[in-house]
C-alpha cells in the first residue's frame, strides 16, 4: 500500500547529552547498530518526545529506509506472562515472589502512536518489537500483529529484515525523521528530570532498606510498595 509522504516538522528541540542506559539497552542497541548498518538505517537511544505538557522516554528507535520500529527493552527474569483476562496487566513470576507489571505492548503501543503525531505519520509505517532478555521465560503472550511483537532477545537476532521497495520514505522525509530523532535522543537532563518527575506522583517519601532508592506504589491483587529501581531491586512490603 502506498502511503503518502508527509512533510515532517519538529516540535521539540532539547539538546546536550543523552542520559546513561541499562546494559541490556547497550546490547540490543549495538546489536540492531550492526544489522541496520547493513540496510541503509540508524539507531537512536533514550528519544524523549512531548506531546503537550507531557513527556515520554523511548528505549530505542529503529530507522530503516521504509520503516520506523520503536524498541523496548525489559530486563527482566524468571517466567513471564500475560494472562487472557487480566487485561493491561502481566505477571513476573521469579524465585523472589510474583509481580504485577503494567503490559509492555500497551506500553510501546502509545509510545508508537506519539511518535506517529510528532513525526506526522502514518500508523503502518511505526512498529512496535518489545524485546526481553533470555533470562525471561515467555508464555502466554498476546496474538502478535503486523505492527505488533513480542519476543527474546535471542529470538530478535534470529530475526530477517528485509526492506519493502513500495513503501521507502523519499530522501527528504527520511532525511528529516533522522534530523528530528537526532536532535530528541539528546535530551538534557532537564528533559530527563521532567520526564522521571512524573514517576514520583506515585512516591510516598520512604527509601528502600536495600538500595535506598525510593518506594513507590505498585497496583497487583492489591497495593503495595515496591522499590523504584525494579528489577534490579525487587524489594517489596504491604500496605497497611
Amino acid at each position: 500500500m502506498h502511503v503518502e509522504q508527509p512533510t515532517l516538522i519538529a516540535p521539540y528541540t532539547p539538546t546536550v547529552p543523552a542520559p546513561s542506559y541499562t546494559q541490556f539497552e547497550v546490547a540490543v542497541a549495538t546489536w540492531w547498530s550492526w544489522k541496520v548498518s547493513q540496510l541503509g538505517g540508524h539507531v537512536f537511544s533514550n528519544v524523549y518526545i512531548k506531546d503537550d505538557d507531557k513527556t515520554t522516554e523511548l528505549d530505542l528507535v529503529v530507522l530503516l529506509p521504509d520503516q520506523l520500529i520503536v524498541v523496548e527493552c525489559k530486563d527482566y527474569s524468571g517466567i513471564v506472562y500475560c494472562a487472557h483476562d487480566s487485561g493491561p496487566r502481566w505477571t513476573e513470576i521469579t524465585s523472589n515472589g510474583k509481580y504485577s507489571f503494567y503490559s509492555p505492548v500497551y506500553q510501546n503501543l502509545y509510545h508508537c502512536r506519539m511518535l506517529c503525531k510528532c513525526l506526522f505519520l502514518h500508523p503502518s509505517q511505526v512498529q512496535s518489537l518489545v524485546v526481553f532478555a533470555d533470562t525471561a521465560t515467555l508464555y502466554e503472550l498476546p496474538p502478535e500483529t503486523p505492527t505488533s511483537k513480542v519476543v527474546t532477545f535471542s529470538q530478535l537476532k534470529a530475526m530477517s529484515l528485509c526492506i519493502d521497495s513500495k513503501s521507502v520514505f523519499n530522501q527528504d522525509a527520511f532525511n528529516a525523521i533522522q534530523s528530528s530523532l537526532s536532535v530528541w535522543s539528546r535530551s538534557d537532563h532537564v528533559i530527563a528530570s521532567v520526564h522521571d518527575s512524573q514517576f514520583d506522583a506515585n512516591s510516598i517519601g520512604k527509601s528502600c532498606p536495600l538500595c535506598g532508592h525510593p518506594l513507590r506504589v505498585r497496583q497487583g491483587r492489591t497495593k503495595f510498595l515496591g522499590c523504584s529501581m525494579y528489577p534490579q531491586c525487587t524489594y517489596t512490603e504491604r500496605i497497611h
